[in-house]
């Protein structure tokens, strides 16, 4: 168990979402939009400190989430902008197309090395939206504005092509099957309430929501995705 700065602890797993990202055993990646401007933090080896490195320089950007791919890919964002690298994060570039430029991305999450989700709200619409790349992050286009929902929060991809998200309203769960073009509502159980959190691994995939009859938190699994 490593701790990250910030003042939570977490086990470095191979991820495919935001916050935290390991395209390596031995290297991890931790985006902490509070504590260092410009930059994400990065480990290499199990006993090495986190330390802050820089991704972009002088714009005073702030990287709010990062993820990589199970391959080189890895990508950073946050308002207005997008950093990627297609080495592991030894070097970023930013992109010259990012997600939306009014839009305050709060998750990102790459399931292939090409196709990267980058997901929030929209100022100038208002709303739920959903950008994606289909090159590593490098160029980005609006997939889907959703102006009855608030931004979406949390995000996870089961594969290359369905993925789940939930909204800060934390009723809301949406579902892509199609890598993030689409997005519909999955209806949750009636008893279920205030999603808190998702994960998904191959079509197996879990949700924590809060049971209305007994206001305790409970599992709800598909296999399906």
């Amino acid at each position: 168990v490593r701790s990250i700065p910030g003042g939570f602890e977490s086990g470095p797993p191979i991820s495919f979402e935001s916050g935290l990202a390991c395209p390596t055993s031995g290297t991890c990646y931790y985006a902490n939009a509070g504590t260092a401007p410009d930059s994400v933090y990065t480990e290499s080896g199990a006993a090495a400190p986190w330390v802050a490195s820089k991704v972009l320089t002088g714009t005073g950007g702030t990287v709010s989430a990062v993820a990589c791919a199970p391959s080189a890919t890895c990508v950073g964002v946050g308002s207005g902008f997008a950093v990627y690298s297609h080495n592991g994060g030894a070097a970023w570039t930013r992109s010259p197309t990012p997600p939306v430029l009014d839009a305050t991305n709060s998750a990102v999450a790459c399931p292939t090395h090409a196709l990267c989700i980058a997901i929030g709200t929209s100022a100038h619409y208002g709303g739920a939206m959903a950008d994606r790349s289909v090159d590593g992050g490098r160029v980005w286009q609006r997939e889907a504005v959703y102006t009855t929902l608030p931004a979406m929060a949390t995000l996870v991809c089961a594969s290359s092509t369905v993925c789940l998200a939930t909204t800060t309203r934390g009723n809301d769960l949406l579902r892509t099957t199609n890598g993030g073009q689409q997005w519909l509502t999955a209806p949750l159980p009636s008893n279920a309430r205030a999603v808190q959190d998702l994960s998904c691994f191959d079509t197996f995939c879990k949700v924590l929501a809060v049971d209305n009859s007994t206001n305790k938190t409970e599992l709800l699994v598909s296999r399906d995705s």
